[in-house]
């Protein structure tokens, strides 16, 4: 089985393409903005001279940046390779899919020893959010995602809290989305490496999109504090209880009548989608940072007028305020978990709209997905941590490269463009 979605990898994005710039403006779209701005000024911005809330790309434009998502992509059958649930942050087997020695996916529930090795195809020299270039500089906190596209089989894999160990991988959960199936959403409550249930690849911002003059999906983006509250295509709700905040699944986008006048050719074509598309809330961090890869595209002209400096007549920062964004009506009902779920009182009295039935078209096709042949990397054996002990966090000295068909943007932006033009080829042929 073969990708045939010949324009990109961007699996899953129609799931976040739902919504229009004619679509309606949400009833708490300027009371949420507001507070918003307010609480980023003062526990963010406030010590770094700005005047108001910004967003900002979380690039990184080098190799050993350790900001910026990277991302992996297999073109050929991938092999399956030992996962331990025992993250020291937490652990949600119960809401993660992985597979079973035998090649089946298993949805849910928990193994019968939470150290026996449930298998997920993350070859070992994969990247992870936050390391530097190579797997021996793996962060050693913070989210630590993992995204593994197994184009061959047009299956997404993710996973959060990920630890590298001599032959495995120990995380806090993972979830498996099938690019097939017409809506590759989460069970209702489920989380998934995003917090909100969400895939991440298809949010993430990749230069090759600037490259290619249209960006045709929302993108991926965080703030510090999140309601206890989602709507589609959201499954789980993050922790406040205050109205005020937004919830997950919430989509804000940059206002019609925004001037990208000013701004470079490359920097246009994300604003311009920000207008279309816009932004889609998917887990707790630093407030309105969009998430990017590492590409040394974005430090050409995008980094200095996006992140560098503080509002101003004359800066082209842009503030997170109601002036500037708009939080659109969400197609379906919010679910609140908390009660009592608040009133419609804030910019008028109406709510956000009647429950709906979502049509969508896979982005990538083919006949179902059979169970996983058991195609396993010989391991040197594996002593799974005590219940008590610190997972092994040893790097391995492996370098991901191109001759096994295993990419990452990990390393520099050339191997994206590269995926992209053999899966283009692939298609064709």
């Amino acid at each position: 089985m073969t990708l045939t979605h010949s324009k990109r990898f961007d699996v899953c994005n129609l799931l976040l393409g739902s919504i229009s710039s004619s679509d309606p403006v949400d009833y708490m779209s300027n009371c949420t903005l507001d507070h918003i701005a307010t609480t980023m000024i003062w526990s963010v911005d406030a010590g770094h001279g700005y005047t108001s809330a910004m967003m900002r790309l979380d690039a990184g434009v080098i190799p050993s940046d350790t900001y910026g998502m990277p991302y992996n992509v297999s073109l050929v059958a991938p092999s399956l390779y030992p996962i331990f649930f025992n993250s020291t942050v937490a652990v949600y087997q119960d809401q993660s899919d992985w597979f079973l020695a035998n090649g089946t996916l298993v949805n849910g529930g928990v193994s019968s020893s939470l150290y026996s090795p449930a298998y997920l195809p993350f070859p070992v020299g994969m990247a992870i959010e936050g390391w530097g270039g190579s797997p021996t500089t793996d962060p050693t906190s913070g989210d630590r995602h993992a995204i593994f596209v197994d184009a061959y089989n047009c299956m997404l894999y993710e996973s959060w809290s990920t630890e590298r160990n001599p032959n495995s991988y120990t995380v806090a959960n993972t979830a498996a989305f099938d690019l097939r199936k017409t809506l590759p959403s989460r069970p209702d409550t489920w989380t998934s490496a995003d917090a909100a249930g969400l895939p991440i690849y298809p949010g993430i911002l990749k230069y090759a999109e600037i490259q290619s003059g249209a960006i045709e999906h929302a993108l991926r983006f965080t703030i510090q504090t999140v309601q206890n509250a989602k709507a589609f295509p959201a499954t789980k709700g993050g922790t406040s209880t205050n109205p005020l905040e937004a919830y997950y699944g919430a989509r804000f986008r940059l206002r019609a009548g925004f001037n990208i006048a000013g701004y470079s050719a490359d920097t246009q074509v994300l604003l311009k989608a920000l207008k279309k598309y816009g932004l889609i809330l998917a887990d707790q961090g630093s407030s309105a940072f969009i998430t990017t890869e590492n590409n040394p595209g974005f430090g050409i002209d995008m980094l200095n007028e996006l992140n560098v400096g503080s509002a101003g007549p004359t800066s082209t920062r842009i503030a997170f305020t109601k002036d500037n964004w708009e939080m659109v009506q969400n197609p379906g009902p919010i679910t609140y978990g908390y009660s009592p779920a608040p009133s419609p009182t804030c910019n008028s009295a109406t709510g956000n709209a009647a429950p709906f039935t979502p049509s969508f078209t896979p982005s990538c096709t083919g006949a179902p997905l059979a169970p996983m042949a058991p195609h396993f990397i010989p391991l040197a054996p594996y002593t799974p941590p005590s219940p008590s002990a610190t997972p092994p966090t040893t790097g391995m000295t492996t370098s991901v490269s191109s001759a096994n068909g295993i990419l990452t943007n990990g390393a520099n932006g050339i191997l994206l463009i590269f995926t992209v033009l053999v899966a283009f080829i692939l298609a064709t042929f």
